[in-house]
């Protein structure tokens, strides 16, 4: 009898302990969808680093900021000589970041840090090797200031250049605000053709509207 009596006050506390959970199982794909969102943008979005270079220049830089590349998709057909058909392919990847160098003097410079990888060899040797144009327009040929490094990886020999190119503020005001923008970079070795996502416009806008004048 003690048994059955306890059966019904069982029946009542579980009545009462199940609401609890209901909201949990309707709120938690909810919740974890918000999280796929977010990590989503989080990838689309550059960041922009600060740094003092020795001679007292202060450097804003965008970084991880990745364009879009014309051509054959993202990944080039290119075995590994002696190692066989089932390594992965070289990856074809161009950043363009924009930069803003602050002199102790109180004069400012802004620059389109250019980085490309691949199995092609771009071979940058002249000044004025990059061209934008922008929403159709006449392209602006920007000159390139320093060297161009250059790396050679032999696991997978692919091939890394990178460089600088004065930008002023205007061109970099026109980027931001465009609809789409097409990068030409020539070498004599081979050239790159890229052009802006939609985050790429995002990420420039940021820049210009906080780092711009």
């Amino acid at each position: 009898m003690a048994l059955e009596a306890a059966i019904p006050k069982m029946n009542s506390v579980q009545k009462q302990i199940r609401p609890l959970h209901d909201p949990f199982r309707r709120t938690l794909p909810f919740a974890i969808a918000l999280a796929l969102l977010a990590v989503g943008c989080a990838r689309l979005s550059c960041r922009v680093q600060t740094l003092v270079e020795a001679d007292s220049v202060v450097v804003d830089r965008m970084v991880e900021n990745q364009i879009g590349l014309e051509g054959e998709g993202r990944y080039s057909d290119f075995a590994v000589p002696g190692v066989g058909m089932d390594v992965a392919p070289v990856e074809r990847v161009c950043f363009l970041n924009a930069s803003r160098h602050r002199a102790p003097d109180g004069t400012t410079a802004y620059y389109l840090s250019f980085s490309y990888t691949g199995p092609d060899q771009l071979i940058i040797e002249e000044r004025r090797t990059m061209e934008l144009e922008i929403d159709g327009a006449d392209p602006i040929t920007l000159e390139r200031h320093g060297e161009v490094s250059r790396t050679q990886s032999d696991l997978n020999e692919s091939s890394t250049e990178s460089c600088d190119y004065e930008i002023a503020a205007q061109v970099l005001k026109l980027l931001a605000h465009a609809r789409s923008v097409h990068v030409l970079v020539t070498g004599s070795g081979a050239e790159v053709n890229g052009y802006f996502l939609q985050s790429n416009f995002e990420n420039f806008k940021r820049f210009v509207d906080g780092y711009v004048r």
